[in-house]
């Protein structure tokens, strides 16, 4: 794949925009494998990244945090637009909708909020009708939050989007805190709803994607409030 641009999303945070060699099919919701030049015990070392754009682009988008003392992350960092990237294998990962007639809940920090920008591309271009979607992303400063124009549009397109943006580490202008409690308080409201004979039927599904013990709570969470692990999709970043 070539790198077509490169943009830097945040200080620590860039977008790579990459054209493959051939037909590169994907679902909205999935991710790729990077095969980089940074392992020394063998030829290649793997790196997986989700996909952010709709699967209607020519290219792949990804949007990448830069990893302290990580090697996948230092050579992308070298590189530069031109440069060639090797594809380790297609594309794959569980964050995929195969029935859009249901309400949604993602649940997100950092760069995990790029298969979710995905899916609502997605659901923009090809007017798919959903029934509420709910998306929860935390992040720790304002500096840090991720396609913050893009969502803005988005909600205008979709408008059974709602965007919750939640800072963990500065006071501003929106909610403090961590996504579980927003989270918890969609769903008490989804079941208020439901007792007052205003909730639109649909079936509840969840998808989860961030760091492990942000996944691992809000998972248990889900759980212990008594959801099935049907309703819940998780993919972990390491």
């Amino acid at each position: 794949m070539i790198i077509t641009k490169i943009i830097d999303e945040t200080s620590t945070t860039k977008r790579f925009y990459l054209k493959p060699d051939n037909d590169l099919p994907f679902k909205a919701g999935q991710y790729i494998s990077l095969s980089l030049p940074i392992d020394a015990r063998k030829s290649r070392g793997i790196r997986h990244y989700s996909i952010a754009n709709s699967p209607n682009a020519d290219e792949v988008e990804l949007v990448i945090v830069e990893k302290e003392g990580g090697k996948g992350t230092a050579y992308l960092w070298s590189l530069e637009v031109g440069d060639h990237i090797e594809l380790g294998h297609g594309a794959s990962g569980v964050l995929t909708i195969d029935n859009y007639k249901k309400n949604f809940i993602f649940i997100c920090t950092g760069t995990g909020i790029s298969p979710f920008k995905s899916i609502l591309e997605f659901i923009k271009e090809d007017k798919i009708e959903t029934g509420d979607i709910h998306l929860v992303f935390g992040t720790r400063r304002e500096e840090n939050i991720l396609y913050f124009k893009e969502m803005q549009e988005l909600v205008e397109a979709i408008p059974q989007l709602n965007y919750h943006i939640i800072l963990s580490r500065e006071p501003w202008k929106g909610r403090q805190g961590y996504v579980h409690e927003v989270y918890k308080e969609i769903i008490e409201n989804y079941f208020q709803t439901m007792e007052n004979g205003e909730y639109n039927e649909l079936p509840l599904e969840f998808f989860i994607c961030g760091w492990k013990d942000m996944v691992d709570e809000a998972r248990k969470t889900l759980f212990d409030i008594g959801f099935d692990k049907k309703q819940v999709k998780v993919e972990v970043y390491e």
